[in-house]
């Protein structure tokens, strides 16, 4: 029998890696605005900031609504708009974690890449209307997914409103397969030949190589930071080396990515590279343009993967539980351009990603 319920807040932050990284960041943001001596609306917006309920699940939605966990967003970076930019990336461990992550800011994007974990883009934000783009939550394995029936209280004892019985709706098989990392932006896929973009969205699928969360290293030039990692993929039983490496250049309004997949080895290998994105942007704030584009927010930004063979895309969705009942909540697009790639022996291939502003529209 229970005689202790629920838990200690901060264990939301080990669960949901995306509650953790909102209040570091507001941590992050707090302690700017206190060093730059930024002003009482600085401090406005970072108060502001500091609502709780998009730092946790709880019953009324909490961290599972995406306007709750935007709002927030939105005055934080407002907070961060009214300090000045540092020149260049700057290297902080933001999320107090023991490893550094790397920070970049200017007049149109914002950046904050993190090596340990698949040398990610953890968040990318669009300046001119504060507004975080990564702002996308995973899919995660909750309590009352695998009980259908759960909360119906011990026997003699009144229910709770955090042990409310309610059932699973029809097809809720598809909305609770949990992703195994976070849906960040700029993550490193080898797809098998036969891999789909329905595998893809249903985690029913093998990575051919081992660089989606593993760590990279960094080095920093001025603008340009250049993440290299030396993993390998998969050739039938054969585990053979390879390295990938990625440019990103931030300015004038666009954000530029270098991909380079280097075979290390003296044999050919037959590769399916994909480059995983996540944003957050409703129905009619897409519109795809072929297999390696899209516009985004009503064509303010565009995506753009050149020579891509496909562009893998889908919305992802979560399965919640609140007081009302069960709720399927829309959390944004994953976008994952695909190229086929033949190496010859110590041969290497790059591509170009981009994401940019346009005012066409």
């Amino acid at each position: 029998r229970r005689f202790l319920r629920g838990g200690f807040f901060r264990d939301f932050f080990r669960k949901y890696p995306e509650a953790n990284h909102l209040h570091k960041r507001m941590v992050m943001v707090s302690r700017g605005v206190r060093a730059a001596r930024a002003g009482e609306e600085a401090l406005k917006d970072l108060y502001k900031g500091q609502c709780n309920d998009p730092y946790w699940h709880g019953v009324f939605g909490g961290l599972y609504l995406p306007h709750l966990r935007e709002a927030v967003f939105h005055h934080l970076l407002d907070a961060e708009k009214r300090m000045p930019d540092p020149p260049g990336w700057s290297a902080l461990d933001y999320d107090c974690d023991g490893r550094d992550e790397l920070v970049y800011r200017d007049p149109v994007f914002g950046l904050l890449v993190k090596p340990s974990a698949g040398g990610a883009l953890v968040e990318i934000d669009y300046r001119p209307w504060s507004r975080n783009l990564s702002n996308v939550l995973s899919r995660h394995s909750e309590s009352y997914h695998r009980s259908p029936e759960a909360g119906e209280g011990e026997e003699g004892t009144g229910r709770s409103i955090h042990e409310l019985g309610k059932k699973l709706p029809p097809g809720a098989e598809e909305l609770i397969r949990p992703d195994w990392y976070p849906r960040l932006s700029l993550i490193d896929h080898f797809f098998h030949a036969d891999t789909t973009v329905e595998d893809f969205q249903k985690v029913d699928y093998g990575e051919q190589g081992d660089f989606v969360d593993q760590p990279f290293s960094f080095e920093v030039a001025g603008k340009t930071l250049v993440l290299e990692r030396r993993g390998a993929v998969w050739a039938g039983s054969a585990r053979v080396p390879i390295t990938v490496r990625r440019t990103i250049e931030p300015g004038d309004g666009s954000l530029r990515v270098m991909v380079e997949v280097e075979n290390l080895s003296g044999k050919s290998l037959s590769l399916r590279y994909g480059s995983e994105w996540n944003f957050l942007a409703f129905p009619h704030e897409l519109e795809l343009g072929g297999p390696g584009g899209a516009a985004l927010y009503g064509g303010r930004l565009l995506f753009e993967a050149e020579g891509a063979d496909a562009l893998w895309s889908f919305a992802l969705r979560t399965l919640s539980q609140s007081e009302g009942g069960f709720d399927i909540i829309h959390q944004g697009y994953c976008f994952c351009p695909v190229w086929r790639l033949a190496l010859a022996g110590n041969a290497k291939k790059r591509l170009h990603i981009t994401l940019k502003e346009h005012h066409g529209r």
